[in-house]
């Protein structure tokens, strides 16, 4: 989907996101992503997040609150940091 126009949204903090990411997404921290989302994401295109434990219910709020109709979906089970 990414290939499509999909934007991959990581809401995982920066340093989980540096510890390990799908190539492609970009990095929106869940407790910035009401200032920032709009700096970087566009109404036309789907969004998909990416959290720990998979769907964010403060990120889907402010989703909703900021107009964004086109949220596809969310990666089921999440994305676990990583262990060293």
């Amino acid at each position: 989907m990414i290939k499509e126009g999909a934007q991959l949204v990581d809401v995982r903090n920066p340093t989980s996101f540096c510890e390990g990411h799908i190539p492609g997404s970009l990095n929106i921290w869940s407790g910035g992503f009401a200032a920032f989302a709009g700096y970087f994401l566009d109404y036309d295109n789907p969004i998909i997040l990416v959290d720990e434990y998979g769907s964010n219910d403060l990120v889907r709020r402010s989703l909703i609150r900021l107009g964004y109709d086109n949220k596809y979906g969310y990666l089921q089970g999440g994305f676990p940091k990583l262990v060293h």
